[in-house]
């Protein structure tokens, strides 16, 4: 029954999204000059590699590629580039709102390790989550190295990924944070309710993300000060993942089954029942 009312919501709750996260970034990107056309894509790039604006995309728990995660190839031959539909449609919409712009997609090579590890080995989760971090981090550094000071950053990140976000983000010195024209989290594992990051959902995401809830990361919940103002973050309150709670425990179990009942902070979220299934 829910999901032909899944597949109606689908486009409209991307639409509003977009607008929302469009809106965030587009007060930054209006006084941003347009570059040369820019050279090859490398690594995990989709795009010139010294483009206006890098955005840095991460994909969630067990999204492809997985087996062949090392692979760069994987990412650039994926339908969605390496970073998953949410993020990708959102990439889309932000090219096609600048267009004088020119965007790259950097797709984050890590594992994106399967949401079942949260079930007794939340440890495995946070490595791969870490080893997200790392390779943000290192992307970065490599486009500095090959472009110069002329590029800017985006960030759009879901579920596990926004983990490593979190983590990168408090590595990054100053002057990179200063060019971070926005950042956009799904379902975030660092949630912490009343942040003022948080975009959506206020009087109901009342529980602790969790990598918080779990004790396993409880110093890179928010992200850096000077980019608070530009960052959201978008949680449905039944998604068991940045809503870690008991009342949300069954809905755990749907996520772990890759079931199209799993509420996680996507597009379709306000599809979802209000009510969690019985256990």
């Amino acid at each position: 029954m829910f999901d032909g009312i899944f597949a109606r919501l689908k486009l409209s709750r991307a639409i509003l999204l977009s607008v929302s996260v469009l809106a965030m970034m587009a007060g930054v990107l209006v006084g941003t000059t347009p570059t040369a056309e820019a050279v090859t894509v490398v690594s995990t790039v989709t795009g010139p590699a010294c483009p206006d604006v890098m955005v840095i995309a991460g994909r969630g728990s067990g999204e492809p590629p997985q087996a062949n995660w090392t692979d760069a190839s994987a990412y650039l031959n994926d339908p969605y580039k390496g970073v998953g539909s949410v993020n990708y449609d959102l990439y889309q919409r932000l090219v096609q709102s600048s267009p004088k712009l020119h965007f790259s997609l950097d797709a984050v090579m890590y594992p994106a390790a399967s949401v079942k590890e949260l079930l007794g080995a939340i440890a495995n989760f946070k490595a791969s989550a870490v080893s997200g971090a790392d390779r943000i981090i290192a992307d970065i550094q490599q486009t500095e190295r090959t472009c110069g000071s002329g590029v800017k950053y985006a960030f759009l990140d879901y579920s596990q990924a926004v983990w490593s976000a979190h983590m990168a983000l408090y590595r990054l010195p100053k002057t990179i944070l200063a060019k971070i024209v926005g950042v956009a989290f799904f379902g975030d594992p660092e949630f912490v309710p009343n942040q003022e990051i948080v975009r959506d959902f206020k009087l109901d995401d009342v529980s602790n993300g969790v990598a918080v809830a779990s004790g396993a990361d409880l110093k890179n919940t928010n992200v850096p000060k000077s980019i608070r103002s530009v960052t959201g973050s978008w949680c449905f309150p039944h998604d068991p993942v940045c809503q870690s709670s008991f009342g949300n425990a069954p809905w755990l179990a749907l996520c772990v089954a890759n079931s199209p009942l799993c509420p996680t902070s996507t597009p379709r979220s306000t599809a979802r029942p209000r009510r969690p299934p019985s256990s």
